[in-house]
């Protein structure tokens, strides 16, 4: 149900901005502050607290946001009104894929254990356009030898698990499941 509420509140930003015509300033506000939560672990954890009161959370969040977009401040404000606050960074990211899916536009995260090629990376992207019809596909790509080989893709909020260390820990499992027998 949250995921539901997120969306709620992403959209209605998303109208609002393109009715009051700042719709870019929002975006560009939002983008920073996916970058601050990725980078700042802590401040998600002070708005997810409830041990903050509201009006720290409500100061935090005008800083954060000092020189940004004042209709995206005055969203977060009223999410923490609501007592929202464990959902800011849901409805941020919802906002992002909502804003990119009506640009046509789409982000692809792909994580494997050694750098794509690319061929390979222009292939996934081609791919990406005909599940998502996407026009423009931004692949973003990170390293994790831990995967062992293979890749993990995350497109809007949806992830398709092709690592080898998952086939592995599956047939793991399915193997001291058949011993039990």
């Amino acid at each position: 149900m949250q995921p539901t509420i997120a969306k709620v509140y992403a959209q209605a930003l998303y109208y609002t901005a393109l009715e009051q015509e700042v719709l870019d300033q929002v975006h560009q506000g939002a983008c920073y502050m996916v970058d601050c939560f990725a980078q700042t672990p802590h401040l998600v954890a002070y708005l997810n607290s409830p041990l903050v009161n509201h009006q720290a959370k409500a100061e935090a969040c005008r800083k954060l946001l000092m020189g940004h977009s004042p209709l995206l401040a005055n969203f977060l404000l009223l999410a923490l009104r609501r007592e929202r606050s464990t959902l800011l960074c849901t409805m941020v990211e919802q906002f992002l894929i909502f804003y990119k899916a009506k640009q046509h536009q789409c982000t692809a995260r792909v994580t494997s254990a050694h750098p794509l090629t690319k061929p390979l990376k222009k292939a996934l992207t081609a791919h990406i356009q005909q599940l998502t019809q996407c026009q423009e596909v931004v692949l973003a790509t990170e390293l994790d030898p831990s995967l062992l080989g293979g890749y993990i893709l995350a497109v809007d909020g949806k992830q398709l698990d092709a690592s080898l260390r998952t086939a592995i820990r599956q047939l793991r499992y399915l193997w001291q499941g058949s011993e039990k027998h």
